[in-house]
């Protein structure tokens, strides 16, 4: 099991080295040399959010002075799968690289059936999350959560439900909310888009009757009447935002969005722990609340032992809910 106590010594070692101009060297064997450069594989195409993930990771490492550059590797496909398998084969027990990843990752293996799993590397730690927004346009007839709730137990698929990918985060929350209302989720009338521009413009264009997607995705329309939000996804009220959540509306439904970070398999526990100590510095340093700020996460540090297992546990809850779409 990894020892939280030498993750924060080992984060503490680096962040004093990188004070004094020393560059720590992260492990053995195959270790980066100090100064050191790190291979960042982002499953996802450029300006995708597994880039903006590599991308930060790269920017707020450099500044805490733990690496002096990165490479980043984008190999998009299947919500991150491909990656996943391409890292797991080709970087084996190196100690030089990471792999972005998420939630998105974890539905699109369980959705595409998909024979390899983020067991296949090593779980270092959640770093962030964000919460959706369910909203419809300023001029529904929906004023309330509960005028959308009845409408579904009603008429399912009189609703369009606007969100991202078929199995994604959009289409669990949708039905995790049927589940919740006593609905069917196979019946209901999921649209799926590539984006949160093209859900808003679908929204907003009166094409289709609601909307899910992160809360920053709509927080300005939201903010200027344009779209109404009936509830969000957090798991507890949000400071700044006026909006209740689902689970105070009395539909038990929190999710969040989260994103990651993974090491090579096959590595050696002190090397794990080198791994866990760089992410660490890099969560604790405040470039990483500018990255955050900038990109709408909210903090979700889980390192370590307490991460995998809260992987399995999210695993579990996706394919269940994929299960009753009809889509696992």
């Amino acid at each position: 099991m990894i020892s939280r106590r030498n993750v924060i010594k080992n984060a503490s070692a680096l962040a004093l080295s990188a004070a004094s101009g020393i560059r720590p060297s992260f492990a053995a064997g195959q270790a980066i040399a100090a100064p050191g450069r790190l291979r960042i594989i982002a499953p996802g195409s450029v300006g995708g959010g597994y880039d903006a993930m590599a991308r930060s990771f790269e920017t707020v490492l450099r500044a805490a002075g733990v690496i002096d550059s990165a490479q980043i590797t984008n190999i998009p496909g299947a919500g991150g799968t491909v990656g996943l398998a391409k890292f797991a084969q080709e970087f084996d027990g190196r100690t030089d690289a990471w792999l972005a990843s998420g939630s998105t990752m974890v539905s699109a293996i369980i959705a595409n059936k998909v024979p390899i799993d983020l067991s296949a590397t090593t779980p270092l730690a959640r770093l962030f999350g964000t919460f959706n927004a369910l909203v419809v346009p300023a001029s529904s007839a929906f004023k309330s959560l509960g005028d959308l709730v009845a409408a579904l137990r009603s008429d399912p698929g009189s609703v369009s439900w606007a969100g991202g990918s078929i199995g994604g985060g959009d289409h669990l929350i949708a039905g995790m909310v049927a589940k919740a209302a006593g609905i069917d989720p196979k019946r209901l009338n999921f649209v799926p888009f590539t984006g949160g521009g093209e859900i808003l413009a679908a929204l907003l264009g009166g094409h289709v009757t609601m909307a899910s997607s992160g809360w920053s995705e709509f927080s300005e329309q939201i903010r200027a009447g344009q779209i109404r939000c009936l509830g969000i996804t957090a798991d507890q009220p949000t400071a700044g935002i006026s909006v209740p959540t689902l689970r105070n509306q009395n539909l038990d439904v929190v999710f969040y969005s989260w994103g990651a970070v993974q090491g090579p398999p096959a590595i050696s526990p002190a090397d794990r722990d080198h791994m866990l100590a760089m992410v660490d510095t890099m969560v604790s340093h405040p470039a990483w609340k500018v990255e955050s700020e900038k990109r709408g996460w909210i903090d979700y540090y889980l390192p370590g032992a307490a991460y995998e297992t809260f992987v399995k546990q999210q695993a579990n809850l996706y394919r269940h809910t994929l299960s009753s779409l009809g889509l696992a």
